[in-house]
Order: C-alpha cells, then sequence, then structure tokens
C-alpha cells in the first residue's frame, strides 16, 4: 500500500527503541512493515486475535552488531468511513540502569 501525503499516515516509518516489539494483529489493516520486496501490511497477512509480529527495535540491532536490523514500519491512517482500528503493541525494552551500562561500555 503506498500513503500518499503526511495526512495519510497516523504514524510515519520508524523504527522503535527496544529489543523487541509485540504486536498482535489489529482489527483493521494499517500496520505496514518495510521488507525487501517492499511494504507489507500485517493484518493482512494475519489474523485478528490470533496472529502476532515480533520487530526488532534499535536496541537488539545495536546489541547484535547489527546482526538482527530493526524492523522500519508505518501505520496507517484509516480510510473515511473504514471501522476504526484497535492495536496493543508491547514494548520491550531494556531497564534504564542497563542501557547506560552499554553506553559506557561502548565509550571504552
Amino acid at each position: 500500500s503506498s500513503a500518499s501525503t503526511p495526512d495519510d499516515l497516523a504514524f510515519p516509518a520508524h523504527t522503535d527503541g527496544t529489543w523487541l516489539t509485540i504486536i498482535p494483529c489489529a482489527s483493521q489493516p494499517g500496520l505496514e512493515v518495510r521488507a525487501s520486496s517492499g511494504r507489507v501490511s500485517l493484518e493482512k497477512q494475519g489474523r485478528y486475535g490470533i496472529n502476532v509480529a515480533v520487530l526488532t527495535g534499535d536496541f537488539l540491532q545495536s546489541m547484535s552488531n547489527f546482526e538482527y536490523t530493526a524492523a522500519s514500519h508505518r501505520v496507517l491512517r484509516p480510510q473515511s468511513g473504514d471501522p476504526e482500528r484497535l492495536s496493543a503493541p508491547l514494548l520491550m525494552r531494556a531497564a534504564p540502569s542497563y542501557r547506560e551500562q552499554c553506553k559506557q561500555a561502548d565509550a571504552r
């Protein structure tokens, strides 16, 4: 799917500052993940209430020395007249003290 204007996007393309982001398939399409073949609509691939997507985050990318790359994704706004889209992602972050230890280790 291609959003033609910024107004078509609820959230523009971004990566999450997490280890992982776990996202149950939402009630309506809207989440798109960048893949080598283009953008993939996860809700069109999975089933609401059954499937989840697991996206790698910036922290995992950094800690794995880019073995895993952070998943770029965006969220499209529902079209006028479409049902509301409900989503409840779980963002798995490192504790602030751990992030600080990693920064100090990287500085050495």
